[in-house]
């Protein structure tokens, strides 16, 4: 049965389902029974929806989730897809904070803050990148070359010591992958030159409290759909459709 759709402030809600992170997600949160936020028809049951320029929703992650190696992976449909992005975030799906700032991100934006543009993604600590150079407009379609309206699946896989995807230098593998519907598109970082010792000195905002924020601090300027959000602790890199 489908949930009737409600629209609520942004405030932390429970409904997470967390596994055995050697054998699955170590979090998952579905929106089936998420009792706040416009929860509507999804990929896979229900899925929430996030206004342009409303406030969202939030999450409380458990603790010792986010590591030298891990994967954020989910369903998303961006509203009016099939036009053109305009604007900073537009939208942003989801962001880590901890320690009062954005930590690990994803969304499409005219400006990543680093004077580029396009989908744009981030660890902080380990990597940080962009599909387009330069800050400007363009169309989704740059990116989601099929069905830029429909639904796709965006993941984004880490690991410190180099993520084993193909790359143009097989020697030289990258430490950050942006996937879109299974296929590695955008890389970010640089396993042979990363020092340890500098992602340890960066990243001790991974032992404060993470927030899992889909547009609630950082209102995205566009609405978007999304669902089957997962955490994985391993640097995922296969992914079924």
């Amino acid at each position: 049965i489908k949930l009737s759709t409600i629209l609520l402030l942004a405030s932390v809600l429970t409904g997470c389902v967390c596994f055995n992170s050697e054998t699955g997600p170590a979090y998952l949160q579905s929106f089936e029974e998420a009792s706040e936020g416009e929860i509507v028809p999804g990929k896979i049951g229900n899925a929430l929806h996030i206004s342009a320029r409303k406030p969202g929703v939030k999450f409380l992650l458990p603790d010792g989730l986010i590591g030298q190696t891990g994967c954020v992976e989910f369903w998303a449909k961006i509203d009016g897809g099939d036009g053109r992005c305009t604007s900073t975030f537009a939208p942003q799906f989801f962001t880590l904070f901890a320690d009062n700032n954005d930590r690990i991100s994803m969304g499409f934006g005219t400006n990543n803050g680093h004077g580029n543009s396009g989908l744009c993604f981030r660890y902080w600590g380990l990597a940080f990148t962009a599909s387009h150079k330069g800050c400007r407009a363009f169309p989704f379609a740059d990116i989601l070359k099929t069905d830029p309206a429909g639904w796709h699946h965006y993941a984004l896989t880490w690991n410190t010591t180099g993520v084993k995807v193909d790359t143009p230098n097989k020697d030289n593998p990258p430490t950050l992958v942006c996937f879109i519907d299974g296929q590695p598109c955008l890389f970010g970082g640089n396993a042979k030159t990363f020092k340890g010792s500098f992602f340890l000195d960066q990243t001790k905002w991974r032992d404060t409290p993470i927030t899992l924020d889909f547009s609630s601090l950082l209102r995205s300027n566009v609405g978007y759909t999304i669902d089957e959000f997962k955490l994985w602790t391993t640097d995922k890199t296969e992914f079924s459709k």
